[in-house]
């Protein structure tokens, strides 16, 4: 029997930070939550993830970071493309 990949997920979300909620972006992923970074108060993302590939982008679609999910690590790294 040949194995098959499981289906790509593809998620989408809108959000806006503000205070005194903690600024941080954070998705969850296989069960767990991975936080990919911080936004300034009032400021509205979108978050778009294709399996492990995520985009965040300002409402005016302005890329904010690029990068690709390590599920072994809560915390993304800043560098990770």
């Amino acid at each position: 029997m040949a194995q098959t990949e499981p289906p790509a997920t593809t998620a989408s979300s809108l959000g806006t930070a503000s205070p005194p909620h903690d600024h941080t972006i954070t998705l969850r992923y296989d069960s767990r939550l991975h936080h990919i970074g911080r936004r300034p108060a009032g400021q509205r993302v979108l978050i778009l993830a294709h399996d492990l590939n995520v985009r965040v982008l300002t409402e005016h679609g302005e890329l904010v970071r690029q990068l690709t999910i390590d599920p072994t690590r809560d915390c993304q790294p800043i560098n990770n493309t």
